[in-house]
């Protein structure tokens, strides 16, 4: 499953944290109870981990973000971002 599949699920997208449960408690990405997921999350959720690090800065780069994850959090965590733009940008680039 690629990360815009599993974002694209309504309620699937957290801002706040990599991943919560259904509870909305803080959790890790691998966890059984992970329910839904930040842009980070779900990219370490969908692909093994040296996979993840260059698309998490494949991300970063068709953003202008030089490389910067704590730029992505801030990205997904602005107050005003809805669900729509992290998928469509995941979608975009194909993840």
């Amino acid at each position: 499953m690629k990360a815009y599949e599993l974002l694209s699920q309504e309620g699937k997208w957290a801002q706040g944290s990599y991943a919560k449960t259904q509870d909305g408690l803080m959790c890790d990405v691998n966890s059984p109870h992970a329910f839904s997921f930040c842009v980070i999350g779900a990219i370490e959720r969908c692909y093994f981990k040296t996979e993840a690090i260059d698309i998490k800065y494949k991300v970063c780069n068709s953003m202008s973000l030089n490389r910067s994850m704590r730029a992505l959090v801030a990205w997904n965590d602005f107050p005003a971002r809805k669900q729509e733009e992290v998928v469509a940008l995941l979608k975009e680039l194909d993840i």
